[in-house]
């Protein structure tokens, strides 16, 4: 079995030799390693979203409150356990507020022989990340970071594969999930992270057209509104009705089915080119038909609706009452973004692991620190999760295989999600990651034009403000990024 596993990972799992040298210290070098940077297939029959109370321990804190724990705190509560030391995200109190009495409570329930401790990172950024990990040495067991690609060839996140392949835990992990969604977790040869499997599906942009009005005029929706202005002047006269509208275009897979690398990136599947994020027509021709219904009046920012944009990860979403423009092909899939690994420094990664598969293969477990406590944090609305928590729960730790969906989300999502990823068809490149470490301070200066653009755009001088800012992106220096990612691919792939 082991071994049969290890065949489907390995051809699961794409990547070249020479990226693994790159990002794979050998053991006894990881430690200098570390100090350098410092200062520089999816099963279906998978448990379903329990909410039961699991027994408390007596050993637990005994405040059920979100006051904040310290490390002491855990200890104090479970002096014969090994505490481990999870850093998350610096967003709005994230780590303060997990349930961490309830948390450790149910891991001794479980007979775990650990318990966990949530701290704060100092930001969400790789220079942050750095500062953070030597500030804390060799305390942090686990990170949940942005950019899987970063994480990766940082050295933040060690590799897992082996956990995976040889843990019950971990094959339990790995026969939840969809095949696909393995090509997303790692440099092709081996994993490195795991996070929502909602996160490697892409988005579609989509006008969701008030069904009943769209037929009362003769609107076609198939059509570009821009090519029934005279309609839309007519319905926006009558009824009072208009579109919402974006207000940021800065990603492409936003408003494309298309898949975006970095914020000025994105990879043209059909020439197996990375390319910049102008040269992308479909793009272009979408942000154009926002500005122009917005010079024209016809963005409404009430409740007078007469079409939204959806920006949708999963196809054939219809809504009560509207007629959707377009439906997608399938979903795009891309690498993770929001994802949770193990540290090169953590003493005791064998524990580590069995956290973050536990996390990510128990619904209870995954709920609690998704949504917090039912009652308290979150009630149950028509079977979906009616979240006053933290928002940021969600792409910290939510598995949307087995956590309730939010009020936000549909209610099959956990079917639907599946579907769509098992039905995927990625691109070859899904397994490539870019090691930006040559250029990624340039490519945030870079980035930065970008959300410019979206500032300044506008219908009437759309044209100009395109080639602007395509012209900002190239002296810049973003051909010489494009040349060494195009350059990475091409050793990576002639490798395959």
């Amino acid at each position: 079995m082991k071994r049969l596993l290890a065949i489907i990972m390995s051809a699961l799992l794409l990547l070249s030799s020479c990226a693994r040298a790159q990002s794979e210290p050998e053991p006894e070098q990881t430690e200098n390693v570390m100090a350098g940077l410092f200062t520089t297939s999816g099963s279906s029959d998978s448990e379903t979203s329990e909410t039961t109370s699991p027994p408390v321990s007596d050993a637990a804190v005994t405040t059920s409150e979100t006051t904040a724990l310290t490390y002491d705190d855990v200890q104090a509560a479970y002096p014969e356990k090994t505490v481990l030391t999870w850093a998350v995200y610096p967003f709005f109190g994230l780590a303060e507020s997990v349930r961490v009495t309830e948390v450790n409570a149910y891991l001794d329930s479980l007979g775990k022989d650990y318990a966990v401790f949530f701290t704060p990172a100092l930001a969400d950024s790789v220079q942050y990340w750095r500062t953070s990990l030597k500030e804390w040495g060799e305390n942090i067991d686990l990170i949940s970071g942005a950019s899987l690609d970063n994480m990766m060839f940082y050295g933040f996140f060690s590799d897992i594969s082996d956990y995976i392949l040889d843990t019950d835990i971990g094959q339990e992990l790995y026969s939840l999930m969809p095949e696909n969604y393995w090509k997303a977790c790692g440099d092709g040869d081996r994993v490195f992270a795991v996070g929502n499997p909602l996160d490697i599906v892409g988005m579609d942009y989509i006008f969701d057209y008030n069904e009943e009005i769209a037929l009362k005029y003769n609107y076609d929706t198939e059509k570009s509104p821009l090519e029934q202005l005279d309609i839309l002047e007519e319905i926006k006269s009558n009824e009072n009705l208009a579109f919402v509208l974006p207000q940021h275009f800065e990603s492409i897979v936003n408003f494309t089915n298309v898949r975006n690398l970095e914020l000025p990136l994105y990879w043209d599947s059909e020439a197996n080119e990375i390319k910049c994020i102008f040269d992308n027509r479909e793009y272009l021709d979408r942000i154009r038909t926002v500005c122009e219904l917005r010079a024209g009046g016809f963005e409404t920012t009430g409740e007078n609706i007469f079409a939204k944009v959806s920006r949708e990860v999963l196809p054939d979403e219809d809504i009560e009452g509207y007629i959707r423009d377009i439906q997608t092909d399938g979903v795009t899939l891309k690498g993770l973004w929001y994802c949770s690994g193990i540290t090169p420094i953590s003493q005791t990664p064998d524990k580590a692991f069995d956290l973050l598969a536990t996390v990510f293969t128990d619904p209870y477990l995954n709920n609690l620190l998704t949504y917090g406590i039912e009652g308290e944090d979150y009630n149950i609305v028509d079977g979906r999760a009616d979240n006053t928590y933290n928002i940021w729960g969600e792409p910290a730790f939510a598995n949307s295989l087995i956590c309730l969906p939010s009020t936000s989300q549909p209610k099959d999502l956990p079917e639907r999600l599946r579907n769509g990823i098992e039905n995927a068809e990625p691109d070859d490149a899904l397994a490539f990651r870019i090691d930006k470490r040559g250029f990624h301070d340039k490519l945030l200066e870079i980035a930065n034009y970008v959300s410019d653009f979206s500032d300044e755009v506008t219908g009437d001088n759309f044209d100009e403000t395109v080639q602007k800012y395509r012209e900002k992106l190239f002296d810049a220096g973003l051909q010489e990024i494009i040349d060494d990612v195009n350059r990475q691919y091409a050793e990576w792939s002639g490798k395959q």
